[in-house]
């Protein structure tokens, strides 16, 4: 039977990040959720789970593979939101995330990773936030 747990995919992944990225906190991005300065938490590598949509197959009609987004967001200190650094040190970071997830799976039912381009980044009080986007497949069902 097909993991039907949509999330399960996260475990995995923030793994893989931790034993790339040894130089700064890697964590799922509720972590967060709640702080008053983020910039405690730089440098850092958040994970969080994005849009997801589902496929069925038209021909067969038997399969429904869901498609997660996954969201890789890197903070990065910015001081005085003038550090023309941070941009640099996040990139050396996003080089670093790129080879652990381009063609690696999270799992049994899942397709490799997918790069899926990156949002632009925010400049913000004391952080910057650089985010970079992945898709996943999951067979989710035979129909």
């Amino acid at each position: 039977m097909p993991n039907l747990n949509p999330y399960t995919a996260e475990a995995a992944i923030l793994s893989r990040l931790s034993s790339s990225l040894t130089d700064c906190t890697v964590a799922a991005a509720s972590a967060l959720s709640g702080r008053v300065d983020p910039t405690e938490y730089c440098p850092g590598v958040y994970l969080k789970p994005g849009e997801a949509s589902v496929q069925t197959d038209a021909l067969k009609q038997k399969l429904a593979r869901r498609e997660q987004t996954w969201q890789v967001h890197v903070l990065e200190v910015n001081h005085n939101g003038t550090d023309s650094l941070a941009a640099t040190r996040a990139g050396d970071r996003i080089a670093l995330v790129l080879d652990a997830l381009l063609g690696w799976s999270p799992g049994e039912g899942y397709s490799a990773m997918a790069y899926a381009g990156e949002d632009e980044p925010d400049y913000l009080d004391g952080y910057a936030l650089f985010t970079v986007n992945f898709s996943v497949k999951q067979m989710v069902k035979a129909i």
